[in-house]
């Protein structure tokens, strides 16, 4: 009998002494406008699961620091994360349509009278994941169609439909309109009415200074980003392609809905390589748009011909601290693989055991996010709807290699 109890004892310590450090990772799948992945693999410490349809997951028994694999049969791409801390993070799977999958309205939107000489711009603004690209109606038109995208994993969403109208340099007049969004075939007519006029907000000056190196195509955005609205919901106000190292312009001072400026510089070389980052700002500041050193791929050399598993790829940090996200594409049979690590060397992953072509064209490049210090820190879920401050992502060049196993 005390032999009995005696072993109990111990089987019951050996299993508290083996659970210690070990915990459960719930977490979420996003593609890269924030939309919920559902039914992908999430594979860590060996047990695998599948996002439901809000692109949760949660796997037990796992001990931190981690790494999770997420692999997309629907597109064959494969994300690897490394050296994970946090419990409940927020997985981006890169290369995904942003929305598929997701639930779309149209709505016809309707304008009574758009004064001659000017235009407006109606977007689609929610507090909730949501995604609507600005459209222009200008003077002689009196309706414009505009596509809504959601998770579908809800039915409707709450939002607002806000039109800004312009006139030259002035801005003009403003409207908005508290909706409720179905996934709906038929299109919903909404009639915009109730303007705020220039009496309620006036006009100020911007100017931007853009780095002054050439670039091969190089220029900046404005838009207004509403505070406490998703982070999709920005308006699009502004777009210049600019040679030029300044270039002055005019926002509005203030608008019924409170809202900051977001300036993003785009500039790139003919090869892939440059930068956008993301500056914010108020009417009547001057902005430098701050200027990044993109990584520059160490090895292999571009069009290598002979990639085995033992062959290392590495690259140069470029400026400012962060996260690299090195995206490996086979041309045919067409794959996506990505890492996310702070590591400036690697192996391919994968390899001829999981089914990496022998023979197959690739395409690679590296991308820097910027400041994410750590991969912890890219994949923390966001405590706000936006984040007001710096962020960038710089590119390498892309080179070619041919495996041979």
């Amino acid at each position: 009998m005390k032999k009995s109890i005696l072993l109990v004892i111990m089987f019951v310590l050996t299993t508290s002494i083996l659970a210690i450090g070990k915990t459960t990772i719930s977490g979420r799948v996003v593609d890269e406008k924030s939309f919920p992945v559902s039914g992908v693999s999430v594979s860590i410490a060996g047990a695998s699961v599948t996002t439901d349809k809000n692109g949760n997951f949660a796997v037990k028994d796992a001990e931190t620091p981690f790494a999770a694999t997420i692999y997309d049969a629907s597109t064959n791409t494969t994300v690897y994360y490394d050296k994970i801390s946090i419990t409940n993070p927020n997985f981006i799977l890169f290369g995904r349509q942003f929305g598929k999958n997701a639930n779309t309205a149209y709505v016809n939107i309707l304008v009574d009278s758009i004064p001659n000489s000017s235009r407006g711009i109606i977007k689609f603004i929610s507090q909730n994941t949501s995604y609507c690209k600005e459209e222009e109606i200008t003077s002689g038109e009196s309706r414009k169609q505009i596509a809504v995208k959601w998770p579908e994993g809800e039915r409707s969403i709450n939002g607002m439909i806000i039109y800004l109208e312009k006139n030259g340099a002035a801005y003009t007049r403003f409207a908005s309109r508290s909706v409720i969004l179905y996934n709906d075939f038929f299109p919903q007519d909404i009639r915009i009415t109730g303007f705020f006029s220039t009496a309620n907000f006036n006009t100020s000056p911007l100017t931007v200074y853009l780095p002054a190196k050439e670039y091969a195509s190089k220029g900046f955005t404005i838009w207004g980003d509403f505070l406490g609205y998703n982070r999709n919901s920005d308006m699009r106000i502004i777009s210049e392609g600019f040679a030029n190292v300044s270039a002055d312009t005019y926002v509005p001072t203030i608008l019924p809905i409170s809202f900051t400026l977001k300036v993003r510089a785009e500039c790139f070389n003919g090869k892939g390589d440059g930068f956008v980052n993301y500056t914010y700002t108020y009417p009547g500041s001057v902005v430098n748009l701050t200027y990044e050193t993109p990584p520059e791929i160490a090895s292999p050399s571009n069009d290598f011909k002979s990639v085995t598993s033992k062959t290392i790829f590495s690259y140069t940090e470029g400026s400012g601290a962060g996260t690299f996200v090195v995206n490996f594409r086979c041309l045919y049979p067409e794959s996506n693989v990505y890492v996310v690590t702070n590591s400036r060397e690697l192996y391919m992953p994968g390899g001829p055991q999981a089914g990496i072509p022998k023979n197959a064209n690739f395409v690679w490049n590296v991308s820097k996010y910027i400041p994410y210090f750590t991969v912890d820190d890219l994949v923390k879920p966001k405590q706000f709807n936006n984040e007001y401050s710096y962020q960038a992502i710089s590119y390498s060049k892309t080179y070619t290699f041919k495996t041979m196993w």
